[in-house]
């Protein structure tokens, strides 16, 4: 099976021996960088939805912020990381062909951005955008390869996020990125009051423990895809995370929290798309 280039050039690079990589259950987990120089990281950017709380009339991938789609920005973002080997992106079935073209991948000919392997069409929920996204990499990528799974919608991702995600992966098999939440989460029920059927509270978790989830979200290729085949067609569970698919169909595996940037906000509402605009239009401000 063939490498790609990157991971082609971290081989060449390798002055010592290292542990293989499907030998590392039962040893010492905490792999390092340098003995997993083969190792090939991929970014799947999530661009499934279409941004109805957008108002923009086209999925707000697609929204013009700073003089170009709000996705590319967030291409670029991963292209100036130099971590990955390539871009995988999930669009709207109805809007593949657009973001093929975005990127040089329409036949033309002419490459806007290479890193960008393929763009493959999404499911009806975001977990099933996932799941085709792993199966279009497991035919050709070794169980192993480490998988950044990104909302397309936030652009504001930093390079130093990106490389904590990845140090995660040398000693979990699942990293999730989060931040601590300033206000406090409440658990309700339903019930009974007054006559009328209402939102009661029901639990109030220690704010102390309290997360507030953000991608990317990064797992070993194999892990997974193995997690979302198996939650496939199970009709009560419902994930809006793919770290939510590995606790729920693979406890034996640990999902590793390290800390997100709150600057890595999504782009969901129209206020969040006016935000963008101006924040790409003044890095600085």
């Amino acid at each position: 099976m063939g490498l790609p280039s990157g991971a082609r050039r971290r081989r060449a690079r390798r002055s010592g021996g290292g542990r293989r990589a499907g030998h590392r259950r039962g040893r010492d987990r905490r792999v390092t960088a340098a003995a997993e120089p083969d190792v090939v990281r991929v970014g799947v950017l999530l661009a499934g939805g279409v941004g109805a709380r957008v108002g923009a009339g086209l999925p707000k991938q697609l929204a013009q912020v700073a003089g170009r789609p709000l996705i590319e920005h967030t291409i670029a973002t991963f292209e100036r990381s130099g971590l990955f080997d390539e871009l995988l992106v999930v669009m709207h079935p109805d809007h593949v062909d657009a973001v093929r073209a975005l990127v040089g991948d329409d036949g033309s000919g002419v490459r806007r951005h290479p890193l960008v392997r393929a763009v493959i069409p999404g499911g009806a929920e975001r977990s099933d955008s996932s799941r085709l996204a792993l199966e279009h990499l497991a035919g050709r990528l070794p169980d192993d390869a480490r998988v950044f799974l990104h909302d397309a919608a936030r652009p504001f991702v930093s390079a130093e996020v990106l490389r904590r995600v990845d140090a995660g992966l040398e000693r979990a098999d699942a990293v999730v990125t989060a931040v601590p939440s300033a206000d406090t989460v409440i658990e309700v029920r339903d019930e009974e009051v007054g006559g009328c059927r209402s939102e009661v509270l029901a639990v109030t978790p220690p704010r102390s423990h309290m997360r507030l989830v953000q991608t990317p979200q990064a797992f070993r290729l194999g892990v997974i895809l193995d997690a979302h085949r198996r939650v496939r067609n199970d009709p009560e569970f419902a994930p809006t995370d793919d770290g939510s698919v590995v606790r729920h169909a693979r406890p034996d595996v640990a999902v590793l929290v390290v800390a997100g940037d709150a600057a890595n906000g999504k782009v969901t509402t129209a206020a969040d798309l006016a935000e963008a605009r101006r924040r790409l239009a003044d890095p600085e401000g």
